[in-house]
């Protein structure tokens, strides 16, 4: 594990350390000049945020493990999968993020027929096999507590990838704030997927609203589509909607939910 500090990626990108920390926190954008010069000495330096490197080292989550994650609001994340999956079959080229909605959609996506490219280990894991399906990973820095690759050679892998539809999940969605997270890592991707897709699906259940994550991502209106549940408020849902994004909503008020 790599001991770079953040002064000197700095020294290597001849930058601040001020500007290091705002091109990680995604407030100033890995494509633009400084970006650039920021995101190469990440790479030659290895260089991890403090968290990350302390996660590594020690497998210590940001919270539940990812497998703990999967069981909570199962049927929500299942129905919603359910619904995406529906809008997005025949599409040629699926991006899929890595997370716990998103990994719902791993019972539909073995009749797929297409390519599918993701960061997610467990996505990789269980269609790897499938005949017919084409499977791509974003190669990056493994993060266990979220089973997936994140980190700027992630992000250099999507940019190189044909144009495809992509379905992602948010930490945390905030009228204020839109779609948030708490790894900075994920930033980079979330934002980089959402450049690059040709349509874009946001999965999130009803509890993702007004959770207060630390890193923004995106305005809710740079999306194209919501999917969520039924337990979502009336107000949120119309919130969506004047922002001139689709949204869908799929019943679970009768099931369990098991969260």
């Amino acid at each position: 594990m790599s001991i770079t500090n953040i002064k000197e990626v700095a020294k290597f990108a001849g930058v601040s350390p001020a500007t290091v920390s705002r091109v990680m926190n995604g407030t100033i954008a890995g494509d633009s000049v400084l970006g650039e010069k920021v995101l190469k000495a990440v790479r030659e330096l290895k260089y991890y945020p403090n968290h990350i490197a302390r996660a590594l080292r020690t497998n210590a989550p940001y919270g539940p493990s990812f497998f703990e994650r999967t069981s909570v609001q199962r049927d929500a994340k299942k129905a919603i999968a359910k619904a995406a999956w529906e809008k997005v079959s025949d599409e040629p080229i699926l991006y899929i993020e890595a997370g716990t909605t998103t990994m719902a959609l791993v019972e539909h996506l073995r009749e797929y027929k297409g390519e599918i490219y993701t960061n997610s280990l467990p996505i990789v894991t269980e269609l790897m096999h499938v005949p017919n399906l084409r499977i791509h990973i974003w190669g990056g820095d493994v993060i266990p507590d979220v089973a997936a690759t994140v980190g700027p050679t992630t992000v250099d892998a999507m940019k190189r990838s044909p144009k495809g539809v992509g379905l992602l999940t948010a930490s945390g969605l905030d009228e204020r704030k839109g779609l948030t997270c708490f790894n900075p890592n994920s930033v980079f991707l979330k934002r980089t997927l959402i450049e690059i897709s040709l349509k874009t699906y946001v999965l999130a259940d009803h509890t993702k609203w007004d959770r207060q994550c630390t890193r923004h991502v995106a305005s809710i209106s740079e999306i194209d589509e919501f999917i969520t549940d039924d337990r979502t408020s009336v107000e949120h849902i119309e919130w969506v909607r004047s922002q001139g994004v689709v949204v869908t909503v799929v019943p679970v008020s009768n099931l369990d939910s098991r969260g």
